[in-house]
């Protein structure tokens, strides 16, 4: 396909920013790359390149009708709120159907499946989406069935889990956990089913040149088994000295839960008040009728002790607006790290055993992964020196 057009949408985004940047310089295809954002980070690194970067929505339908119209392929990596990955996924498809495209390559999210599977997922497994973000990709894809069914374009699906590399919030954020001290569900037994951004992208690429995929989805996972708990692990070798990371039973994370939901929904709308109520004579008043509200009663008796005093320095006018202890902490921030807790559905990835098959991306497209796990870290290793996260 040298010489061809491709359209990319989400192009400011990780993996859309790493396809267009390939397939620019090793393909020697035209890219016409449409981000939300022109001077985001990603936005600016394609700045550099032989790339025409087109700042918009997908959810303007003219506009996106007039930027595929002379394209010969579409990659849609664009997602965000349901409209822009519902509605938005049905716009660019609409456009490519008009515009009589060859190929179209819509990356969705191994997430369909759910965040607790067990035993190997095939492309065929139960769709079980469990998070918000989960479902708005599997709303997405029976858009896209739907259009393979109506239309005369083939989609290519591929369901990629997590994908890291350089840029990648599956490399940055866990780096900041580690810093921070961090909790791994189970001690991190669970696999962690990751493709490499460049494996992904070789995928893409195949997926643009063979008819064989069209119509066709395609679970992305990389070859080497690796746990969460050693994915850390490596991450911390990078980093070098960082606090120890710990380990919680699915049991003790669930009683846990709780403190988590208080704290992040009760305490910070009690300090608000306090910013609020200036007034000394204000903040008693409302300090008062606070204290005689039935369910801010109910909340305040199942706080923990340490809580219960935090929100009692907040709102009180004696209190002198205190603030609360972070989680994890005995209090002593000079010895004991503030150690944050993953958010649930990475928990839940976390002590989940099961993993997801490369099989069908391998037999149809001959699919094999560049990039090696070990290889991939000591990539990782140079880029962090040079972001000077290590």
């Amino acid at each position: 396909m040298a010489g061809t057009t491709v359209f990319v949408t989400g192009a400011g985004g990780f993996v859309g920013s790493r396809l267009a940047h390939r397939l620019a310089l090793g393909e020697e295809m035209d890219v016409r790359a449409l981000v939300h954002n022109i001077s985001g980070a990603n936005s600016m690194r394609l700045g550099r390149l032989p790339i025409e970067i087109e700042e918009g929505s997908v959810l303007d339908r003219e506009r996106v009708a007039d930027l595929v119209s002379d394209c010969d392929a579409v990659v849609h990596c664009a997602h965000g709120d349901a409209e822009t990955t519902i509605d938005g996924t049905r716009t660019v498809l609409e456009a490519a159907e008009q515009a009589g495209v060859e190929s179209f390559v819509h990356v969705s999210s191994a997430a369909v499946h759910g965040h607790e599977v067990d035993g190997e997922v095939v492309e065929s497994s139960p769709l079980d989406p469990d998070t918000d973000y989960a479902r708005r990709k599997a709303r997405a894809e029976k858009v896209v069935q739907r259009a393979d069914e109506r239309m005369a374009l083939s989609p290519t699906v591929f369901r990629p889990m997590i994908v890291y590399g350089p840029h990648s919030r599956w490399v940055t954020t866990p780096v900041e956990q580690l810093r921070q001290g961090t909790v791994l569900a189970d001690g991190g037994v669970g696999a962690l089913n990751q493709i490499h951004v460049d494996n992904l992208v070789d995928a893409v690429v195949l997926a643009l040149n063979d008819p064989a995929a069209d119509g066709e989805v395609f679970l992305a996972v990389d070859d080497d088994t690796v746990t969460w708990n050693q994915y850390y692990a490596a991450l911390g070798e990078v980093l070098g000295e960082h606090p120890p990371v710990k380990s919680l039973s699915w049991r003790e994370i669930r009683l846990k839960e709780k403190t988590w939901y208080l704290r992040d929904s009760v305490v910070p709308p009690a300090r608000l008040f306090a910013y609020l109520f200036t007034s000394t004579d204000l903040r008693e008043r409302a300090f008062s009728e606070i204290k005689e509200t039935p369910w801010a009663k109910a909340i305040y008796r199942s706080l923990p002790e340490r809580l219960q005093d935090a929100a009692v320095d907040l709102v009180s006018p004696d209190g002198g607006g205190g603030s609360l202890p972070a989680s994890g902490s005995n209090g002593d921030s000079a010895t004991d790290p503030n150690y944050e807790m993953p958010t649930r559905n990475v928990l839940r990835m976390q002590s989940a055993t099961g993993t997801l098959s490369n099989e069908k991306l391998k037999e149809t497209l001959g699919w094999e992964p560049r990039v090696s796990f070990p290889e991939a870290m000591d990539l990782l290793a140079e880029w962090m020196e040079y972001e000077e996260l290590v």
